[in-house]
């Protein structure tokens, strides 16, 4: 294969690569909203926002909502925690092992009225499903 098409095949794979992570960032926010419609101003893919609520509700020392927010932020953890497993596991079917578990997990949540539990879990399993689009670092949830 010649140089020029090395760079065709690389820059062909570097378009996928970032439709997919358009797409599942999509698809993360599209939950996202769900769940802070369901959970009343919390998130279930955007910790960032969870932590500073948290902050907000010890510091104003509102406990028992600052625990439930903590639990959505334990629950995210162990749910990348659990797809990285998965996504090492799978092996160079990573993305396709990530997804079912995300689609399974999502499927769970809308049969029992979106609960936050396999959303939020989904969410963070999430994040193991692309840490790169060809050379360029992507994350999807956070």
């Amino acid at each position: 294969m010649t140089a020029r098409g090395e760079n065709a095949e690389t820059a062909a794979a570097l378009r996928r690569g970032l439709v997919m992570a358009v797409l599942l960032a999509g698809l993360a926010g599209m939950v996202d909203a769900i769940g802070y419609i369901r959970l009343q101003h919390l998130f279930v893919s955007y910790m960032s926002g969870n932590s500073t609520q948290f902050a907000i509700a010890i510091g104003r020392g509102r406990f028992a909502e600052a625990g439930q927010i903590l639990a959505l932020i334990v629950l995210f953890v162990i749910g990348a925690a659990g797809g990285r497993l998965l996504a090492h596991s799978a092996g160079p079917r990573h993305l396709s092992a990530v997804l079912v578990t995300v689609t399974g997990l999502l499927t769970l949540a809308a049969l029992f009225g979106t609960a936050p539990v396999p959303m939020v879990l989904a969410m963070g399993a999430l994040n193991a499903a692309m840490r790169r689009a060809g050379s360029v670092a992507v994350s999807l949830t956070l």
